[in-house]
């Protein structure tokens, strides 16, 4: 049950950056702020201020979904595993799995970082 009870938490969390596309500003936006620019107001003014460009929102709105796929895919393959595998492999499994999934998102979430950049670039 321990092993089930993972796989359903980090599903919520998938569900959680679904959802979040039905607000103004996805999950994504909030987390980036938080890393890119800290919390200091003025760095904060200058996060919030990127909003205005579409190339920024567009990739906001892909990282969150990346990130939320990841988790689901995450949750979904160690259902998978621990259901028809054996109690090792669903526990190795489940030990592994979230270091490669988050492992994937920030790798996405740099690829479509920068490609923004360069959106932004082209339009200047």
């Amino acid at each position: 049950m321990l092993l089930y009870k993972d796989s359903i938490i980090v599903g919520t969390v998938s569900l959680v950056f679904f959802a979040s596309m039905l607000f103004p500003k996805p999950l994504a936006f909030y987390f980036g702020q938080r890393l890119s620019a800290g919390g200091g107001k003025e760095n904060r003014d200058w996060w919030y201020s990127l909003w205005e460009h579409p190339y920024f929102r567009t990739a906001q709105r892909k990282i969150t979904i990346i990130w939320g796929t990841c988790f689901l895919l995450q949750a979904a393959i160690n259902l998978l595993i621990v259901t028809v595998g054996t109690f090792t492999l669903g526990y190795i499994v489940s030990q592994l799995l979230p270091f490669a999934a988050v492992a994937l998102a920030i790798s996405l979430t740099l690829r479509i970082a920068s490609q923004a950049m360069n959106d932004q670039h082209d339009m200047d």
